[in-house]
């Protein structure tokens, strides 16, 4: 049984990580890529009816990792409270700052908004990339330092993980807009 309960615990990560990445991805490079506000808005549509779905995807695993492994929760969650903390507060402010842009008439206010969405998609992009390489390198113990985040394997991960979710974001521009923020997606996406 507690196979069963660990292979869905990785379906429901994974499941997050894919349609999530693209989520942070298409807000990384919204602003880099789009050259007008008819361009920023149409990358910013090409995931919007997706934007709220991908988190239950992690309030799923979530429950599951609490539910079914929570001797793992408690070893995991604790020292990692502050970076899982940020992460979620990326989630809401890359969400927020993506549905309350269009409400702003003014130039200004949208090129904020469209600053903050940009900051909370890199906020759980490099996030769990932190995460991938503290895990991976072993939990330091109770907390974690900022000697621990510094560490360059686990900047390589948070890096890599920034890297995987734009490449994500770029290939989902490209299938879902056209012309020339298509063809600067594709370039983007390019290894």
């Amino acid at each position: 049984m507690e196979t069963i309960w660990l292979a869905l615990l990785g379906l429901l990560l994974a499941g997050y990580f894919v349609l999530g990445g693209y989520d942070y991805g298409v807000q990384v490079l919204q602003a880099p890529l789009a050259r007008n506000e008819a361009e920023r808005r149409l990358a910013l549509n090409s995931f919007g009816p997706f934007l709220l779905g991908n988190e239950v995807w992690l309030v799923a695993f979530a429950g599951v990792l609490v539910g079914a492994f929570p001797h793992l929760e408690a070893a995991l969650l604790p020292p990692l409270h502050l970076l899982v903390s940020a992460i979620l507060a990326g989630i809401v402010l890359g969400s927020v700052s993506v549905q309350l842009r269009s409400r702003h008439a003014g130039r200004g206010a949208r090129a904020v908004w469209d600053v903050l969405a940009m900051v909370g998609g890199l906020i759980p992009a490099a996030g769990w990339g932190l995460v991938t390489g503290l895990l991976l390198r072993g939990l330091p113990g109770p907390a974690v330092g900022l000697g621990d985040l510094l560490h360059p394997f686990v900047l390589l991960c948070a890096a890599a993980t920034t890297a995987l979710f734009a490449g994500h974001g770029a290939a989902f521009i490209a299938m879902r807009t056209r012309d020339g923020l298509r063809a600067r997606a594709m370039r983007a996406g390019r290894p």
